[in-house]
């Protein structure tokens, strides 16, 4: 449901599928660890039995960025773009540790899933009771926090698998400040250098400021991520 706003009016122009990874939303809990390699070989595997043909143009938000810049590398015949929405880079973790900024990345009592107001914004009002019981159930929270334990492993499976293709790289990130504890100082600096290296992976990559959103940009400005799909597609 986090693409409620994006999936419907793609799909007016070229045909657009969403699931939900092992664990979320009505998906059945995945086969742990829950790592990037793993997560790309279920969707491969879903492509394959829901007769879903490439090439694709890839959509990924904050994790899910991660998973399909590595879905790029490793079938880089079906893939003719990618849109990553404040998506995680493969450094990032390495660099807010090396500035002394802490990321609670294991399950503890620091890491909590907002309150619904902040979990549900910019989607419509009737889906957001379903989507808030969704996202607290047992096998989300299971299946959140064991991708935040393995996500050295799911940065570092990335880190060596084969280079990018040279392929249409649309890059959003978030233009409202998203982090302003003083603890975590740098951090706003730190994230849009490493966002401006990653639309460069390619030489067919761009960077674009969501100014209007926080982390949530699909949801909050979704015409941003309509209208670069439509450029991909117009490049085929």
């Amino acid at each position: 449901m986090d693409w409620i706003n994006v999936q419907s009016r793609v799909g007016e122009f070229t045909q657009a599928c969403s699931y939900d990874r092992s664990g979320y939303g009505w998906s059945e809990m995945g086969i742990k660890p829950r790592t990037s390699k793993r997560i790309v070989n279920e969707l491969t595997e879903i492509l394959k039995m829901a007769k879903k043909e490439p090439p694709y143009i890839l959509v990924g938000h904050s994790f899910g960025g991660l998973n399909m810049q590595l879905f790029a590398r490793t079938n880089p015949k079906d893939v003719i773009g990618l849109v990553l929405i404040d998506s995680i880079h493969t450094e990032q973790y390495k660099r807010f540790e090396d500035a002394g900024i802490e990321i609670p990345i294991m399950n503890t009592t620091r890491f909590l899933l907002g309150s619904k107001d902040q979990v549900t914004q910019g989607m419509p009002e009737d889906y957001k009771d379903i989507a808030y019981k969704l996202v607290r159930s047992d096998k989300a929270l299971s299946s959140m926090f064991n991708e935040l334990r393995n996500m050295h492993v799911s940065t570092q499976e990335i880190s060596t698998a084969a280079k990018m293709p040279n392929i249409p790289i649309t890059v959003i990130t978030h233009g409202k400040q998203v982090w302003d504890n003083p603890m975590f100082k740098n951090m706003e600096e730190i994230w849009l250098t490493l966002q401006t290296q990653l639309s460069k992976s390619t030489s067919k990559g761009k960077l674009l400021i969501a100014d209007g959103s926080g982390h949530h940009i699909h949801l909050e400005q979704p015409e941003l991520v309509l209208n670069e799909i439509k450029s991909i597609l117009e490049k085929k």
